[in-house]
């Protein structure tokens, strides 16, 4: 017999062998080392799997032929949904290839789960086996093997998963949609899921920056559109597909623009602010990414209004997706000639002061939002808004600030503190600070608002304030001695006057001698009149005035005394008790109470005449006549004694 033995397999057996068998090209190295190189052993049985062939006589040698290897099992796709089981466990979510006795695929695809392969039996921790990217399933041991197929059967979520076991699956699902979607229809179909897929697992394992970078990049490169002219007219977009390239698109734009000489108008620089690997972008970048786009915009624009102009530079553009796979290779996307402007420093110099400082305004509200992560409603609150320009707050926010603008346009408002706090989402229990903060914002809006806290008042959470109509003036301009006389005067007068109960003839009369304060810018009397009312509304005592008084001169004194004189004249009537309170003022004064009689008397005799001025001026000096010299007036001296008898009684 003539024993071709372990070479018999790599000849081509004749046709008019009985049983013969068509050869099998063996294209794989690993089931050529399966191929023992040793003697066999002599065996008396017939083995059944080779055809015995004998010449000449009975005596004669023999050989024998394998038969011919066993068909491969077919390689399979399972679309999204699709069960298979493999070792004993089941994966039900499919988007796997699945196969046994396929070395050509097992090779040039690393997801590839050859069901002929050894799979351990026990548990595997996750988080201590298969930690590198390009491990292909025919790579792993047995145990290796094993925490795949329970990664991939617990719904592939388990956070504790190396980034191993993340990029195999990967590979898989990029063959699908860069090989197979070219020539077959259910693999186009499944592309959808397969998009939602990854973008799961974006959001499962966002923590392994490699994985998502790369599956960014594969998402942009599928939704990249056909390349046309002029792409800087498209919407710009704003994320990057991976931290160390721009965008595609972005790309294709802006060297567009370059060749076009079309300027770089603030979309488009955003774009490239927020997506150039070489710009340094904080966190509250990240957190308040809207606020920051807008507020990058408005920046840009203001600083480059005709925008800014991009150079075509040498460097010419290349865009190729580079597949995770080792096995895959993707052509580049041809773009024409066009310069790759992202190599360039130029515009990035003068986008990276703009991201600064719009990073720096945004702070802290970011802080204010990364403090209140668990109550997200309180982004809109005026906490949070205060720490914002006003262009940036929220509608809500914006109709409420024209509607208070509405209110003061035709009077003054009075309103609790907690009543304005509330019409912006908050409680009122603000600190100084931010009480000081909505003061300004809304004097820059020209509503005024008294108490002053912008000159050093304060403003309680139950007590009123009042809006008016203003111009924004500095508050250094309100802290001189003048200024503090009148706010004086109006805080005994309304704290006499409310003591007698205040009735609207005196009030126009407190408004009509502020109108007489000349000296006063016309701002500062409408914030006199707006203070005044809130005195009207909270009167002091005047216990409480006696530092202030102590700080007056005498003649501010006189004058003051004089002026509450002709404000108990207002309604053309003065009663013992408002003449009681009138010395108990004059009293407080350090004035004599003596003349507190003429001064009431003076008051009624110009009340239907001028309007004393509050400067630091006496009224007119009286004569021994009984007349007040230059004022043509008589003083009834019947009605004096009257008064101080009915005082007395």
């Amino acid at each position: 017999s003539l024993a071709i033995g372990r070479y018999a397999r790599f000849s081509r057996p004749s046709s008019n062998l009985i049983g013969g068998t068509q050869p099998q090209r063996d294209v794989a190295t690993s089931v050529q080392k399966s191929v023992s190189a040793a003697p066999q052993p002599a065996s008396s049985t017939l083995n059944l799997e080779f055809f015995t062939v004998r010449q000449g006589s009975p005596d004669s040698g023999s050989f024998s032929i394998p038969k011919a290897p066993a068909h491969t099992d077919k390689l399979r796709w399972l679309r999204p949904g699709e069960p298979v089981t493999v070792a004993g466990i089941t994966l039900s979510d499919g988007m796997i290839y699945t196969g046994a006795k396929n070395p050509r695929f097992r090779q040039s695809e690393p997801s590839f789960i050859d069901t002929s392969l050894k799979v351990a039996t026990s548990h595997v921790d996750l988080a201590t086996t298969l930690t590198f990217y390009w491990s292909t399933y025919d790579d792993l041991d047995p145990k290796e093997r094993r925490g795949y197929l329970q990664w991939l059967a617990g719904g592939r979520c388990d956070p504790k998963a190396g980034s191993g076991y993340v990029f195999m699956f990967f590979h898989g699902l990029e063959r699908r949609l860069l090989v197979d979607t070219q020539s077959d229809a259910e693999a186009r179909e499944d592309c959808i899921a397969i998009k939602a897929e990854i973008e799961r697992l974006i959001s499962l394992y966002y923590q392994h920056a490699s994985f998502c970078s790369q599956a960014l990049r594969l998402l942009e490169h599928l939704d990249m559109p056909a390349i046309s002219e002029r792409m800087y007219l498209l919407e710009p977009p704003t994320k990057s597909a991976g931290r160390y390239e721009m965008p595609t698109l972005t790309r294709v734009a802006l060297g567009q623009m370059a060749k076009d000489k079309y300027p770089l108008n603030s979309g488009w620089a955003l774009a490239w602010a927020m997506t150039d690997p070489n710009i340094s972008r904080r966190k509250p970048i990240v957190r308040c990414s809207d606020l920051f786009q807008r507020l990058f915009k408005a920046e840009y624009t203001q600083r480059y209004p005709g925008g800014l102009k991009v150079l075509n530079n040498k460097t010419r553009l290349r865009i190729t997706y580079p597949a995770s796979s080792p096995y895959l290779d993707v052509p580049p996307i041809p773009v024409g000639d066009l310069p790759d402007v992202s190599v360039t420093s130029g515009i990035r110099k003068k986008l990276q002061p703009i991201v600064e400082e719009c990073t720096e305004l945004l702070t802290p509200f970011s802080r204010y939002v990364g403090r209140n992560v668990e109550t997200p409603d309180k982004y809109d609150a005026l906490e949070g808004l205060l720490l914002l320009p006003i262009f940036l707050w929220p509608e809500y926010a914006k109709h409420e600030l024209e509607k208070l603008q509405s209110d003061v346009d035709s009077d003054a408002i009075a309103l609790t503190f907690n009543e304005l706090a509330q019409r912006f989402k908050s409680d009122g229990a603000l600190p100084r600070n931010q009480i000081t903060a909505l003061a300004r914002v809304l004097e820059g809006l020209n509503i005024g608002m008294e108490p002053d806290v912008l000159a050093g008042s304060r403003a309680k959470t139950e007590e009123h304030v009042v809006l008016f109509e203003t111009e924004p003036d500095e508050p250094a301009l309100r802290a001189t001695t003048d200024y503090s006389v009148a706010l004086t005067t109006l805080d005994i007068a309304t704290s006499v006057a409310a003591s007698g109960g205040t009735n609207q003839a005196q009030s126009a009369l407190l408004d009509q001698h502020i109108d007489s304060w000349t000296h006063f810018s016309v701002t500062h009397r409408k914030r006199l009149k707006a203070y005044q009312l809130l005195q009207r509304l909270q009167p002091p005592t005047l216990s409480s005035l006696k530092k202030r008084i102590a700080a007056l001169q005498h003649d501010e004194k006189r004058t003051i005394g004089y002026f509450l004189a002709q404000l108990a004249q207002a309604d053309g009537t003065v009663t013992p008790q408002q003449v009681k309170l009138l010395e108990r003022a004059y009293k407080a004064l350090q004035l004599d109470t003596t003349s507190l009689y003429s001064d009431l008397h003076g008051a009624a005799s110009s009340a239907s005449g001028g309007i004393i001025s509050a400067r630091r001026s006496l009224p007119a000096s009286t004569g021994a006549d009984g007349k007040k010299h230059g004022s043509g007036i008589v003083l009834d001296m019947h009605k004096v004694a009257q008064l101080q008898r009915e005082t007395a009684a």
